[in-house]
């Protein structure tokens, strides 16, 4: 795809696609939703003239013509935010290459660029593709992390997901071991047909602006951030981080670690995190690391820093619910983690229902073509030399005192199963568990964490933030 041309007098719209996917990767975002209203933030719009916008953004196509007043507070933000001399019509109407040309001044631009040319998933055409190489030599997005200090304890042999096929059982740290998961879960959120992960997103922010968690912050005491199984969610990381940020008195800067047994999910948060970090002047005040190791064998080979108070652990986005043994967990963080620091756990609960009405809550929570294809795409088949292509991904539902997809009491799991012809056995891709809150509560106080509260989005949401304490 070559970068289209105006062909008559009316300013026209040029390259959209190619321009949304520079400056998600500046902005640290994915989804239309999140670059709308981090751009519109800095001209202090907010509120319903983002949803406006991104209502606007969502009809722009090239060729189309962008000018009604939000999409003007749009291009006039990104100006401003840029410092830029042309005005918004240039920077909407000019070709790719003179639009990252006009933004060279942002020191991130080399490595927005190579994911432009690396991971947008529209093509660029070759003469266009060798100029913006030549004009910028990006480097890997991988580079960039030289800058920040990676502690690497995997001191174990992970293996893939082909070995977790062969045994028929694909379990979540296998999962997330290759690029192309990692690619598939960023189309997954960005898409916004992922619900559960957008009330991941309003339950943490409610948690975050709460009276209750500025009262548990409060002093200076908690200056690092642990996020565990982290990768792969930046914006979950910008809201976290910012509001430990936001509530220290100090100028002391704050420790912020992103965990994940994925190299290529520490990868993914961590660009985009850095690039929003320096757009926003944060970069002095947050201290990002990076920690390459599985969360559930802490005690084994993870040493807490000495500088560090109170720390904020997190497992978030319905993480905890992939840990197929929730015991392992606890003891794993019992080993790094004081009496008083705070632990935040993400989960989709079980709400007052029953099992046949919460079987068809799950049918319709997993209707996504993009997760769909996470699962399909990401696992191999077991034997692709045979005639056993997959049939179909299938959601089974498992609860009772029997399941063995998890260790608190009440809990249902959901167990994503790719059926085979030729009678292979179904493989089992992923399993994801829901909780009975109380439940879960009492399951986390057995292990010393007290519960101080839970929020959740706004509506009827199911998804949960837990904020805990350690007691003991």
């Amino acid at each position: 795809m070559g970068h289209h041309k105006t062909t008559n007098s009316r300013p026209q719209l040029c390259d959209w696609q190619f321009k949304k996917s520079v400056l998600r990767a500046l902005y640290g975002v994915h989804g239309d939703k999140p670059l709308v209203a981090v751009v519109l933030s800095g001209n202090g719009v907010t509120g319903n003239a983002v949803d406006l916008c991104y209502d606007s953004l969502r009809k722009w196509r090239d060729g189309s013509r962008p000018t009604g007043v939000p999409s003007t507070q749009f291009w006039e933000a990104l100006r401003s935010d840029f410092s830029l001399s042309v005005g918004p019509t240039r920077l909407w109407t000019c070709s790719i290459l003179e639009f990252v040309e006009l933004l060279k001044g942002d020191p991130n631009i080399s490595a927005a660029v190579d994911e432009l040319i690396h991971n947008s998933p529209v093509t660029l055409d070759g003469d266009t593709r060798t100029a913006l190489e030549n004009r910028f030599t990006p480097k890997p997005a991988t580079t960039l992390l030289n800058d920040y200090q990676v502690r690497g304890y995997l001191r174990m042999n992970v293996s893939g997901p082909q070995t977790g096929v062969k045994q028929g059982h694909v379990q979540h740290a296998q999962f997330y071991m290759q690029p192309e998961a990692a690619h598939a879960w960023v189309a997954l959120v960005d898409s916004q047909n992922y619900h559960m992960y957008l009330d991941c997103l309003l339950s943490l922010k409610e948690l975050a602006q709460s009276n209750l968690f500025a009262d548990a912050l409060r002093g200076d005491s908690y200056n690092a951030a642990v996020t565990l199984g982290g990768g792969g969610s930046p914006e979950k990381d910008w809201i976290l981080a910012t509001s430990l940020a936001a509530g220290r008195n100090s100028a002391e800067a704050v420790d912020y670690v992103i965990n994940d047994i994925s190299p290529f999910m520490i990868d993914l948060s961590a660009t985009a995190l850095i690039g929003r970090l320096h757009k926003g002047n944060l970069a002095d005040r947050i201290q990002l690391r990076l920690d390459w190791c599985d969360f559930l064998w802490l005690d084994y080979h993870w040493t807490r820093d000495p500088t560090w108070k109170s720390v904020v652990w997190a497992i978030l986005g319905g993480t905890i619910g992939n840990v197929e043994d929730e015991r392992q967990f606890f003891r794993s963080i019992r080993h790094p983690s004081k009496v008083g620091d705070l632990l935040i756990v993400g989960m989709d609960t079980i709400g007052d229902e029953t099992l046949e009405s919460f079987e068809k809550r799950m049918e319709t929570q997993y209707v996504c073509k993009e997760l769909d294809a996470l699962l399909r795409t990401s696992v191999p088949d077991p034997n692709p030399d045979c005639n056993s292509a997959p049939k179909s991904v299938a959601v089974e539902v498992v609860g009772g005192p029997n399941n063995p997809h998890s260790q608190v009491s009440g809990s249902w799991s959901v167990v994503f199963k790719r059926e085979h012809e030729s009678g292979v056995n179904p493989t089992i891709l992923a399993t994801s568990t829901r909780y009975i809150l109380d439940d879960f509560v009492s399951f986390a106080r057995s292990f010393g964490w007290e519960c101080l509260g839970s929020f959740s989005a706004q509506g009827e949401s199911t998804f949960r933030q837990l904020l805990l304490r350690r007691a003991e």
